[in-house]
Formats: C-alpha cells, structure tokens, sequence
C-alpha cells in the first residue's frame, strides 16, 4: 500500500510523535510511506526512511514572507499572524502538490492535524483522504477553543473538508463524544495512540539518586499541562517530605509564571529544569524518578501517560477527558479533580510517597496495562481501516 501522512508539525508533541511511528511502523510492515510535512518537522525528525515531500518553512514568520513576497525583512515571529500567511503560502503550492501526489497515485492519504487540510482540495485531490482527530486546537479565527476548527460556522471551510473525507478517525472515545456534541454525524473509527515498547524497553534508566523521591512531569512551562500546580504543592510539602525532587522537560518559557514560582519560593534546588529532550533521553529520566505526574486542564489520549505506564510508575493526573480511558483512579495511578487545587496534588504525592504497597500495585498494573498499545498493533489498526476506507471510496 502507498500511504500518504500529513502534518504541519510545531512543536514536536503528542500527533508529531504519532506520525513519526506510524510511517516507522508502516515501513516495517512492508508499505511505502510518503510524508508531507514543513521543513521544521523534518528538522525534528532526522532519522527517517519514508520519502519526504518538503512543503518548506511553515512556523516562521520572516521565512513565510520571504517566500510569498519575495522580501527579505528581518520581521520578528507573530503567532497570529502566520496562519493567514500559511494559508497564503499554500495557496501558490496547493495545486502543483496536489498534482504531484495524484501523479504518485498514493493509496490512501491521511490528514492529521487541521492547518496540513489546507492541502485537501474537493476538486483536485483524486485520492481516498482519512482524517484524524487528536485533540483540541484554539481557534485564531473565531476565539474560541473549538475542537480542531470543527464548527457550523466560521470563515474558513474546515468542517465541509472534514465532512467530504472519506474516513475519520480519533483517537479516544471522550474526543467522539464531543465531536458528535459540536455536529460530527460522519461515522469515527476509535484507534488510540500507540508507544515503542521496545524501545523503551532498550533504554537504561539514567543514575537514581536514591536519597530523593523523584517526580517526572514532561509538561514544560506550559499552563495546561500543570507545571505551576505541581510547584505550588511541593511547596505545601515543605516541612512534611524533604526530599522532593521534580524533573521538568520538554520547552520551557523562563518567563512564565511556573519559573517566576519557582524562584519566589526558592524551589530551585528542588526543581531540575531540562528543556527540550531527545525521547530517548525523556524515558532515561522517567525511568529515574518514581512517579510520573502532569494534572493537565486536558488530554484526548496521552502519549506520555502510555510512556509512563511502560516504565512502570505510577501516575498522578486529572481525572477528566480521555485521561479517564488510560487511568482508573487508585488501580493504576491517582486522578486528582479538574479544578487542579495544590492541596489535592499535595494529597496524591503523599499518598504514593508513603506506601510502598500502593506504588507496586500501581507499578504492576501499569507494566500490564501498557501492553495494550504496542505500535505494532496500533499500526495495524490504521491500516486494516485504510483498507476499509480504499474498499469503499
């Protein structure tokens, strides 16, 4: 089968990771694999063997005006601005791309994140075109958190485009719930995100120094994933544990309101800030610490939770979204509630810290459970549905 992945990756998060395993899996189970991506993406992912179709820059804003108005200014990035130059960008490629893959005669085309739809032309686009839902999106147009542009009204067309695909996917029941809730009547095939198990099996845990109880949260400055909460209950803890230790990876803004806690409170020689690091280096550390925790405002189905599970730790997280798909409270992890308070974040660490018993039962089911989303299985999963979708196009 020739397939066809596209995304517009920024940052390397959650649906890049997924894209990233699906045409490594893909390959292996003998299928040829075109991605069409922006040059950022490739630059993320290095290692691939897929054939590469480059779009260009699509996250800087100097580079996009360079491209369209053939300028060479030095403009500073501005977020709101680039989606209105992507879609100008794309605009002038749209038609020859479209060509170019219609000429390929790809299988099966797969969408997977909302801006890479600005490639999914009704008139042109002569191949079967799956889409698939993984997660929310803030939407710059209408200002409101819509899921992935999926609405009755707008200024753009994404929901006709979603509405044309010849198949959709998601990749948790919470996330099809709520997308029939917003006017989706389409029919949506489940398929939950996958890990390496192998190669996180491969990974050696980095040095433990054993004096500490060690915390992993992979949320970065972000606000939604928690950060400033986890921070704020450590400090609640002072006095009671005292020796808390929290790594942090993944981007991270040192003027953010985490930081500014961090330092105010003079937790620095407990927080240990890594950044953004390889995924290899992201499991060394989690397989470090004793806890994995990231009380995130919402997740569809998370990636890191699945990482976490593989590497046996318990897990402390929100009980809401899909995060109720991946973690029965008190049988393999902790859920605290949606408003995020410190004082239940403080309640989970202590619980966890204090039984021993609780860790390992947590740990045990955790290591069974992570079975369950091996990305062999996860891949064939997409492609006995691309069958399906080919079959009937």
């Amino acid at each position: 089968m020739k397939i066809g992945l596209v995304i517009f990756g920024e940052p390397f998060g959650g649906r890049e990771n997924v894209v990233f395993q699906l045409q490594r899996y893909f390959q292996k189970l003998g299928h040829k694999v075109y991605l069409i991506s922006n040059s950022e993406f490739f630059g993320w992912t290095r290692k691939l063997d897929c054939e590469k179709i480059d779009l260009g820059p699509m996250h800087s804003t100097k580079l996009l005006i360079s491209k369209i108005f053939k300028l060479n200014v030095n403009f500073p990035k501005v977020n709101i601005l680039n989606p209105l130059l992507q879609d100008l960008f794309i605009l002038n490629k749209r038609r020859s791309i479209i060509n170019k893959l219609n000429t390929i005669k790809l299988d099966i085309l797969n969408f997977h994140e909302q801006s890479s739809l600005r490639l999914f032309d009704l008139n042109y686009l002569k191949i079967p075109s799956v889409y698939t839902f993984h997660g929310d999106k803030y939407d710059w147009i209408t200002g409101e958190n819509k899921l992935l542009g999926y609405r009755k009204k707008g200024f753009s067309n994404t929901k006709k485009k979603i509405d044309n695909m010849n198949g959709i996917t998601s990749v948790s029941n919470d996330l099809i719930t709520r997308l029939r809730y917003q006017g989706l009547n389409k029919p949506i095939e489940l398929i939950n995100n996958g890990i390496d198990l192998r190669f996180i099996e491969s990974i050696n845990p980095g040095i433990k120094d054993k004096t500490k109880f060690t915390l992993f949260f992979p949320g970065g400055s972000d606000p939604n994933k928690g950060g400033l909460e986890i921070a704020k209950a450590i400090n609640n803890l002072r006095g009671n544990i005292n020796n808390l230790k929290l790594i942090v990876t993944k981007k991270f803004n040192y003027d953010s309101k985490f930081y500014n806690y961090i330092m105010d409170n003079s937790l620095f020689e407990i927080v240990e800030i890594h950044g953004q690091v390889s995924n290899s280096k992201n499991i060394e550390l989690m397989k470090s610490s004793d806890v994995a925790i990231q009380p995130s405002k919402k997740e569809a189905f998370s990636v890191f939770y699945l990482e976490a599970m593989a590497c046996g730790l318990p897990i402390i997280a929100t009980g809401n979204s899909g995060v109720l798909e991946q973690i029965e409270n008190q049988i393999n992890g902790i859920l605290v509630s949606k408003h995020r308070t410190s004082d239940e974040i403080s309640e989970a660490i202590q619980s966890i810290y204090y039984s021993k018993s609780l860790r390992k039962k947590f740990s045990d089911n955790n290591i069974i459970k992570s079975k369950d989303y091996d990305w062999l299985d996860i891949s064939q999963k997409y492609l006995n549905y691309y069958t399906e979708v080919i079959k009937n196009a």
